[in-house]
């Protein structure tokens, strides 16, 4: 599993765009986007996720999976059944 600051610089360099340009895009702090990139920012807040995701053309899921996070989506779905965390927690790895 790649790490969030692996997922992050590998969809840069895909999309051929440098930091600075990235940062702009975003509408992020250049200091931020290099500190994610970097691995220094491991848990960004999610409209941060979201807003990398859809600039960088990648999956929610694959940038929540690689930092440990659950998107809000399923955050809520979770809150509204509590059946599924009973699940969760009894599910074997």
């Amino acid at each position: 599993m790649n790490t969030l600051a692996q997922l992050l610089r590998k969809a840069r360099l895909s999309k051929d765009v440098t930091l600075k340009e990235a940062s702009s895009a975003l509408g992020m702090p250049l200091s931020n986007l290099h500190s994610l990139e970097r691995g220094y920012r491991t848990n960004p807040k999610m409209d941060t996720l979201y807003k990398l995701a859809d600039y960088y053309g990648i999956s929610i899921d694959e940038i929540c999976i690689s930092c440990e996070r659950v998107p809000s989506d399923v955050f809520y779905k979770i809150c509204k059944h509590p059946k599924l965390l009973q699940v969760i927690r009894e599910w074997n790895e």
